[in-house]
């Protein structure tokens, strides 16, 4: 009985200790997980949370027409900002893949950012590696925390600046610690769009240019990832729009319609 009782103890520990330290996968894994991210840089405090999605899973169907994800506000996002109403919270989603080297296409990251496409194609092929380097050690140093317990699908974490790169504002900042060309970040309620970046080429002062970027999305319009104000992060495809019935259409279903009543009347004065 004892020994039945320690291995439930045992269990237990186990269970709490996965869960406090679920990780987000980084870029060293080869298939990185997205994560969300969000900081005040006044009150110098940050959130991220594991969306527990990786790359190769998104990047397969992040521009399908009318794919989508949601995901709901948890209690430590709740309890560290409120109702998202401050005007000093930015936002961002990202992921990455950093074990290719600087060979082409060795490097992979995931980006949201308002900033044009071309634009975003400015950034240089060693910034993308050095900007691969800054956000993993935000993400090791976010994975060494204690998690949130209550959202226990994928965890989420708090830092302040005392933290070190887990802080958003010291270990990300809004252009990977000054290595992106673009600005990753937005204020809530508004949306970003979504770019997959690779290296281009093995030269590192080289922009990665067409060949190492592309925007999310399909003939229907850019995909956006949008977060509202209750702390609802989604993410959405735009979907074919519907057809109109031609007016031909319309007019052959009027006539069709205006015979059967037609008939009606008629039936109903023979029955008479």
């Amino acid at each position: 009985m004892k020994l039945k009782l320690k291995l439930v103890v045992a269990a237990m520990a186990f269970a709490v200790t996965g869960q406090a330290f679920a990780a987000i996968a980084p870029g060293s894994t080869g298939n990185g997980e997205l994560f969300f991210s969000i900081y005040d840089s006044v009150a110098q405090t940050s959130y991220v949370r594991d969306l527990g999605i990786d790359m190769n899973t998104f990047i397969a169907n992040g521009s399908t027409p009318g794919y989508s994800k949601t995901f709901t506000a948890d209690a430590l996002l709740t309890s560290t900002y409120g109702n998202l109403s401050n005007a000093n919270l930015l936002w961002n989603v990202a992921a990455l893949d950093s074990t290719g080297g600087t060979v082409v296409g060795g490097q992979r990251y995931l980006s949201t950012s308002n900033t044009a496409l071309a634009t975003i194609q400015n950034t240089v092929n060693g910034n993308l590696t050095s900007g691969f380097n800054a956000v993993n050690d935000y993400v090791n140093a976010t994975n060494t925390r204690v998690g949130d317990l209550d959202n226990t699908a994928n965890n989420s974490y708090s830092a302040t600046a005392a933290d070190g790169f887990a802080y958003f504002g010291s270990g990300f900042m809004n252009n990977w610690r000054g290595k992106a060309s673009f600005d990753s970040t937005a204020a809530v309620g508004q949306s970003l769009g979504f770019f997959a970046l690779q290296a281009s080429s093995t030269f590192g002062l080289n922009k990665i240019g067409a060949a190492g970027t592309t925007q999310f999305g399909n003939a229907n319009g850019n995909a956006a990832w949008t977060l509202a104000s209750n702390g609802t992060l989604s993410y959405s495809v735009p979907a074919p729009a519907a057809v109109p019935l031609p007016a031909a259409v319309w007019l052959l279903g009027s006539g069709l319609i205006g015979m059967v009543g037609v008939a009606r009347r008629k039936s109903a004065k023979s029955a008479a």
